[in-house]
Parts: C-alpha cells; sequence; structure tokens
C-alpha cells in the first residue's frame, strides 16, 4: 500500500478525480508506448502498473470509488435506479396517505406530518455523512424540503389556519440554508429581502 502524504484525498470526490487521473495517465502511457514516444524497462513497467494498482486499491478500500469505465456506467444506472425508485416510493406513500387521511383523528394526522417532516430531516442528515449514498443527497433534500413544506400546508389546514405573508418567515429561520448556483443565500434571515409582487400561500402558526 502506497505511503499516504500531505496530497492524500480526504473525501470521495477528491478519491474519484485521483482514480480518474490514474486511468487516465495508464491509458496515454499504453498510447505513447505503442507509437514509440516512450520506452519503458520490464522493470519500470511493472513497477509503475503495481504501483497504480495499491493506489486504486486504497483509494477503492477506503472511498469506494470507479476504478474502471465499466464501474461508473454501473454506478450512473444504480444512482438512476435509486432516484427513479425515491420518487416512485414517495409518490405511492403520499397517495396511500391521501387515501386514508379523511378516516385518521387530528391527533394522527399532526402525527403523520411531523413525523413524516422531521424523519426526512434525519434521513437527509444521515445519507449526506455517508460517502456510499452521497449520490441519493439530492433526493433526500428535495424529499426533506417537500415535507418541510407540506408540513406547513397541512397543518394549517388542520387547525383552519388563515395565510398570512408572515409564514415565510418559517423558512428564513430554518437552520438549513438554501443557496443559488451563484453562492446567494436565497433564505438566510440575516439578510434583507423584498417582497414578491403576490404571496404565497403560507400560514403562521
Amino acid at each position: 500500500m502506497p505511503a499516504r502524504g500531505d496530497g492524500s484525498p480526504r473525501t470521495r470526490s477528491e478519491a474519484q478525480r485521483r482514480a480518474d487521473r490514474i486511468r487516465a495517465c495508464q491509458d496515454e502511457l499504453e498510447q505513447a508506448t505503442r507509437d514509440g514516444g516512450l520506452a519503458l524497462t520490464s522493470e519500470q513497467g511493472a513497477q509503475l502498473k503495481a504501483y497504480h494498482h495499491d493506489v486504486l486499491s486504497s483509494l477503492a478500500r477506503d472511498f469506494d470509488v470507479d476504478v474502471s469505465s465499466r464501474q461508473k456506467q454501473v454506478s450512473r444506472g444504480m444512482q438512476v435506479a435509486g432516484l427513479l425508485g425515491g420518487l416512485a416510493l414517495g409518490a405511492s406513500v403520499f397517495l396511500f396517505v391521501l387515501r386514508i387521511w379523511g378516516l385518521l383523528s387530528t391527533t394522527a394526522q399532526v402525527a403523520v406530518l411531523l413525523t413524516g417532516s422531521f424523519g426526512s430531516l434525519l434521513l437527509l442528515e444521515l445519507v449526506s455523512r455517508r460517502e456510499r449514498l452521497r449520490f441519493l443527497t439530492p433526493l433526500a433534500a428535495l424529499v426533506a424540503f417537500a415535507g418541510f413544506s407540506l408540513n406547513l400546508e397541512g397543518l394549517a389546514k388542520v387547525f383552519a389556519l388563515e395565510p398570512r405573508p408572515t409564514g415565510l418567515l418559517a423558512y428564513a429561520r430554518s437552520p438549513w440554508r438554501w443557496h443559488t448556483p451563484t453562492g446567494i443565500d436565497c433564505c438566510s434571515s440575516s439578510a434583507p429581502v423584498a417582497p414578491p409582487r403576490r404571496w404565497p400561500r403560507c400560514w403562521c402558526t
């Protein structure tokens, strides 16, 4: 196993980039050797190949990276399957709850809303902390935001609350910050935000 210096990767994305560079280096060396632009001795070639093999094995073991093109294709397929499966599961749960919603008592309705909201936030926290499940983080974030929004909407209907613009404070005071691709904080309570032309349906409890 090669020594890990200060430049060793610390996250899965850094490890994946290192693995991609090693594969690209191997391909270029093979092409240069075939074209006659590089002539390594058998000992040098074996030593370099063993070094690359040890580094890739270490990255795969520590960060679960894809060390071949086939593995990357399989990972992309798993990401698509996980996304579609998560959407299908969320839709089925939503339709099931919607079907039995009228049969639930007020206490049960509030419990379902709170459990779904906090459960989705807990799921997002757990998924974001596991390197092997990082590809599911955007889906978990979308589910958590949808659960939070449905929580406000559902509780407002359960307790017959009137819509008010101050309901947006629930988003501004959230401990999770939602950023635009340019890095601008859209829901920070510390920055003044101009009021929209038309207030969305929000409630203040």
